[in-house]
């Protein structure tokens, strides 16, 4: 990947950073893009509308710093579902999301809280379960009985199979740029 440059390597970064929502196995994806390094940020900037749909993601940036973008990545009809699901949506009322809220306000509201610290909830917005994310906020991020892409405090052979798909989307996608690139 170090070989490409500008907006092919924008684009690289980002389908390896989302590979489990492209592949349709996690709602959403969240990436910091930074100045650093062959100006991720400054490129990520110019051509984000491209680079997305070229990859068939929506996106949303959660917080915008002089150097430094966070973005959640997601198809918006698997998200919507993913936080209708009844242990999602009671999560989010109990924590101050209203309860008919729209998907466009969950994700303003999501945006408020994320200005200042990462709020559990997001969690739910990247397919954690709402018992592993209730047990890091119990547990305070101590006492998980698997530790991965998440800590998981409950049904460790459910999240395990989980993670296994989520190396699959990535080793797929790695195998997808080599091909299209030739940068093997």
């Amino acid at each position: 990947m170090n070989k490409l440059s500008g907006k092919d390597y924008v684009k690289c970064i980002i389908a390896f950073g989302t590979a489990p929502t492209l592949r349709g196995k996690k709602p959403s994806s969240i990436l910091t893009l930074k100045k650093q390094r062959k100006n991720v940020y400054y490129i990520w900037n110019r051509y984000k509308e491209e680079i997305c749909s070229e990859l068939g993601l929506d996106y949303y940036e959660l917080v915008k710093r002089q150097d430094s973008v966070s973005v959640l990545f997601y198809r918006k009809e698997s998200l919507e579902l993913h936080l209708s699901d009844a242990k999602n949506k009671n999560y989010l009322e109990n924590i101050g999301y209203e309860k008919n809220i729209s998907f466009d306000n969950k994700l303003r509201l999501l945006r408020r809280r994320y200005s200042n610290i990462c709020p559990h909830e997001m969690g739910i917005f990247l397919g954690i379960p709402a018992e592993d994310v209730c047990g890091f906020v119990k547990h305070q991020g101590k006492n998980c009985i698997l530790c991965r892409y998440w800590k998981v405090y409950n049904n460790p052979i459910e999240a395990q199979k989980l993670f296994d798909n989520f190396d699959y989307a990535r080793k797929i996608v790695i195998q997808e740029v080599i091909k299209e690139y030739n940068v093997a």
